[in-house]
């Protein structure tokens, strides 16, 4: 396992080679059920079905342990650090390496989030799907505004849904799908605090590449009354993404 350092600047506590950081008072739970997902996967790896997957020692230091400190992370189970520990396999075996080491567990857990991150976005309401149109369009046709307010974001999407057809949401509705992206790592959210005279409000900007997005929305039927090849074609003309 990794050191634990404490941070008391910040109070919080993080996993000394990772970016993990997670406030004091959970440090201790969040290592209990690594180590409880831990003592499981090392249980599975050495069952009879694991035998035919991996070679005997195949694993180097610290892998299981990794597998299962990301697992701990984010849903807290095992079957995500099994996945991930075979995903790690594969990577291996397609580039001929002899071991699974801590790198390919990183390689394949940036693999494994993005086949999430674009399942989510193929998972959304017709409602979700068009204000993730909202966020590529904007990007695509202001590439130099980085963030967006909800506002004008706003703005675009009632437009929008009057082209497509459909009833827009109302101004709550529409910050709860924000939400809802920003929370599943589609769009990326940030806070901003003016005080008094400019209160509270949030940021927005795509925190997917912009070709999976693009991707997503060209099989949906929800846009086909939007010109999406006409937004593929300016990305391509400013640079935003490669020609296939």
């Amino acid at each position: 396992m990794r050191d634990v350092v404490i941070d008391e600047t910040e109070y919080t506590c993080f996993l000394v080679g990772e970016k993990f950081r997670y406030p004091c008072r959970i440090i201790n739970r969040l290592s209990l059920i690594t180590d409880r997902i831990s003592d499981v996967l090392g249980r599975v790896f050495l069952s009879r079905r694991f035998e035919l997957a991996f070679n005997p020692d195949v694993l180097d230091d610290g892998v299981l342990e990794l597998c299962s400190a990301y697992a701990a992370q984010d849903k807290g189970n095992a079957r995500q650090a099994l996945d991930l520990l075979l995903e790690a396999g594969d990577f291996a075996r397609r580039q001929s390496d002899a071991s699974v080491s801590e790198s390919h567990v990183r390689e394949a857990r940036k693999l494994l989030e993005k086949q999430r991150i674009e399942e989510s976005m193929q998972n959304l309401t017709s409602h979700g799907h068009l204000v993730l149109f909202v966020v590529v369009s904007m990007t695509i046709n202001n590439p130099k505004m980085i963030l967006a307010t909800k506002q004008p974001l706003f703005e675009r999407y009632s437009a929008l849904a009057d082209i497509a057809g459909g009833d827009s949401l109302g101004g709550r509705a529409f910050h709860n799908h924000l939400a809802e992206l920003s929370m599943l790592g589609i769009l990326h959210r940030n806070k901003r605090n003016e005080g008094r005279g400019g209160g509270i409000y949030y940021e927005y900007r795509l925190d997917v590449p912009l070709e999976a997005a693009l991707n997503t929305l060209e099989n949906l039927f929800v846009t086909q009354d939007l010109d999406l090849s006409a937004l593929r074609n300016r990305a391509l003309q400013q640079g935003l993404i490669d020609e296939a």
